[in-house]
């Protein structure tokens, strides 16, 4: 009995939660979550199909995962990143690891270990729209360097900073030698 309670101990402080499925999709087991660590209060799942609070975008794709895990061997993992409903309308990002165990003692069902990314998928998404920028930023800084004309490198650094930084409105202004507009 101490070795089971144990066992419940590292579930519950877990980073992870822990569901079982079975092979029509219904969630048959979901552990508990210490508050300390989870990023949102944790929807009771069991007794409901797996799909029914996964963002709808992400249903084909997860559908997909669960079929290639019911047709694997317990030895086989499938990670699938989704958007997982925790309130009315509200999506946290998570990332579930899964493996087939039905028909084997005591699992008997898929195993899957779920954790939230959101924070990491927030980061993806910020570095990505970053480095959209600078590439953006070296395309114009190549543009300028082949232009000679005062006038075509205005109407290139425009473009730049409007396309890069996608501003309604930006201007440049040139002087000449002796400093007039």
């Amino acid at each position: 009995i101490q070795e089971l309670e144990r066992y419940e101990t590292f579930l519950e402080y877990s980073p992870d939660f822990i569901t079982v499925i079975d092979e029509s999709g219904i969630v048959q087991y979901q552990s508990q979550m210490h508050g300390d660590i989870v990023n949102f209060e944790l929807r009771r799942l069991v007794g409901a199909t797996y799909e029914e609070y996964i963002h709808p975008d992400d249903r084909e794709r997860v559908r997909s995962d669960f079929k290639r895990v019911l047709a694997s061997d317990p030895e086989e993992t499938t990670r699938t990143e989704f958007r997982l409903e925790v309130g009315s309308e509200e999506y946290r990002w998570v990332e579930s690891r899964s493996t087939n165990y039905l028909g084997t003692d005591p699992v008997d069902g898929v195993l899957v270990a779920t954790r939230d990314i959101t924070d990491r998928k927030e980061t993806e998404t910020y570095l990505a729209e970053y480095a959209s920028t600078v590439t953006q930023l070296q395309e114009c800084t190549q543009d300028l360097l082949e232009t000679t004309d005062h006038e075509e490198a205005a109407e290139v650094a425009i473009a730049g900073l409007r396309d890069a930084f996608e501003f309604d409105l930006a201007g440049v202004w040139t002087s000449d030698a002796d400093g007039t507009a």
